[in-house]
């Protein structure tokens, strides 16, 4: 009987260090510090993410005169003698040929590309703003012929507090944010496959990061923010 329990618990420690050691291994596949797979938040590839995700600000050019921003729904605007509310897209397409003069009627709130929102009060506010564009004070990258379809998978690496987490994200700007976030001590990967839009009618899977930087460096030299 003494006999029987001895093989009963080499049998359970055998199988717990079997156990500990395939997890550590797992792990290690998975966020490898050197991996060539693996994204640091100041990698060209994450920048350009960052660009493909960052808040589209150009549709209402017309209207506030900067690319680095957009006006949120709704809000009023005044055109000649006449005074509109703008609600949505379809409102700014009717304005867009518009040969009068389009006054923006304060109070408003306006989205950054990088999805911050301020309230501006005033045309002096909003002179203020778009000098700080001019000036380079704000993230002003956007690729526009480019998309993601989503969910896009991540998986991270803390290398500081030695904790892994995959992240399954359904938006640009959820994306966007993530990738903001990211530290010196943040590691990631993309989970490929991960499929993309370019130039609004052409799709394609991607399978590793060559390929992604490739098709997004496209992009970027054909119709990305600033110009």
């Amino acid at each position: 009987m003494m006999q029987l329990d001895r093989i009963i618990k080499l049998t359970l420690v055998f199988s717990l260090l079997v156990c500990f050691s395939s997890c550590y291994e797992n792990e290690t596949i998975v966020v490898e510090e050197n991996e060539e797979a693996n994204l640091r938040f100041d990698d060209d590839l994450t920048n350009l993410m960052k660009s493909v995700t960052s808040h589209d600000a150009s549709y209402d050019d017309f209207i506030d005169d900067s690319h680095c921003f957009s006006i949120n729904y709704p809000y009023k605007i005044q055109v000649g003698n006449e005074i509109r509310n703008i609600e949505n897209e379809e409102d700014l397409e009717h304005l867009n040929n518009y040969d009068v003069e389009i006054e923006i009627i304060f109070p408003i709130s306006i989205s950054l590309i990088n999805f911050e929102k301020h309230s501006i009060s005033s045309e002096d506010e909003l002179e203020s703003v778009k000098q700080m564009c001019n000036d380079g004070m704000f993230y002003e990258e956007h690729i526009n012929c480019a998309d993601f379809i989503f969910p896009l998978t991540l998986a991270i690496y803390n290398t500081n507090s030695r904790r892994f987490n995959q992240v399954v994200l359904s938006s640009n700007k959820e994306t966007f944010t993530f990738l903001d976030s990211l530290d010196q001590d943040s590691v990631f990967k993309v989970v490929y496959p991960a499929n993309i839009l370019m130039y609004e009618q052409e799709y394609f899977s991607i399978e590793d990061n060559f390929s992604l930087n490739t098709h997004f460096k496209i992009a970027h030299s054909t119709c990305a923010n600033p110009e």
